[in-house]
């Protein structure tokens, strides 16, 4: 991802809404940490264990990467 300086990373819950969004995210200072910073749950808190859908946005002009990632205990 240090290749896309100009990405953003979004992640969605099994509901589909948005639980977290970073422009810029780096897997140093920018990057998910198990904590949602948008939707229903209050910024900051823990999400629950479960299955999340990600998008990455590289803004290069090719097609979003997007995958899933499991939050375990």
């Amino acid at each position: 991802i240090e290749y896309f300086p100009n990405n953003r990373v979004e992640i969605f819950n099994r509901n589909g809404k948005k639980v977290y969004e970073a422009n810029g995210y780096n897997n140093a200072d920018v990057l998910f940490d198990g904590k949602s910073n948008r939707g229903i749950s209050v910024m900051g808190n823990n999400l629950p264990p479960g299955t999340y859908f990600y998008i990455i946005y590289k803004n290069d002009g090719s097609k979003p990467v997007v995958g899933y990632l499991e939050l375990v205990d």
